[in-house]
């Protein structure tokens, strides 16, 4: 079993999260900060917090698989902002628990449809559970197809994806046909005043 981190790298891997500035939503950081004791997170908080106040967090396994079940969620549902933060919460509690193979394959997996390759990377890695973990049988299809880097929906994502398809070369899912992208939009357009 690889071995967890040392509160110096903690510190060290949170510096340079702060450095890159590329956590805009605060998701590696969020992962990074409770693995922390309060003598070495007091740098990363607010004065506001006391040492009697600060829980430190030691089970990084229970803790990323309630990231799992959130962005799993969340990428079902189409929320590719919130499931971004979940992701990259799993690829820190991934190296928090010493498995820079996991952390490896999720960064080759890509962004595609919400980050679904990326935690299907994940739970590969650890011998998880990914798609079964979804009762519902058709959002357990829809996962399975944006863990292969495919539209949500075979006819054309119906939730409005703004996600890249490999397929169609454009941003978000083509509507299928028997929608309209805009019913109520005007296929000419208005008469000018001036005519």
């Amino acid at each position: 079993m690889p071995a967890a981190r040392s509160q110096e790298q903690i510190v060290a891997r949170l510096r340079e999260v702060h450095a890159d500035g590329k956590d805009l939503l605060a998701g590696q950081e969020e992962a990074l900060l409770p693995a922390l004791d309060f003598d070495h997170a007091r740098p990363f908080l607010p004065s506001t917090v006391r040492r009697n106040r600060w829980r430190q967090q030691r089970d990084h396994e229970s803790r990323a698989r309630t990231y799992q079940v959130l962005a799993i969620s969340e990428i079902l549902n189409h929320r590719a902002a919130q499931a971004r933060h979940a992701v990259a919460a799993l690829a820190e509690l991934a190296w928090l628990l010493g498995r820079d193979d996991v952390t490896a394959a999720m960064d080759t997996a890509g962004w595609l449809s919400c980050g679904a390759p990326r935690v299907k990377a994940f739970t590969d890695g650890f011998g998880w559970r990914f798609a079964d973990t979804v009762e519902d049988l058709e959002s357990r299809h829809m996962l399975i197809r944006m863990a292969a880097g495919q539209r949500c929906h075979p006819d054309g994502c119906r939730r409005g994806c703004a996600d890249r398809h490999p397929a169609s070369g454009q941003r978000g899912a083509a509507p299928t046909p028997r929608t309209p992208a805009h019913p109520k939009r005007r296929s000419t357009p208005p008469p000018s005043k001036n005519a």
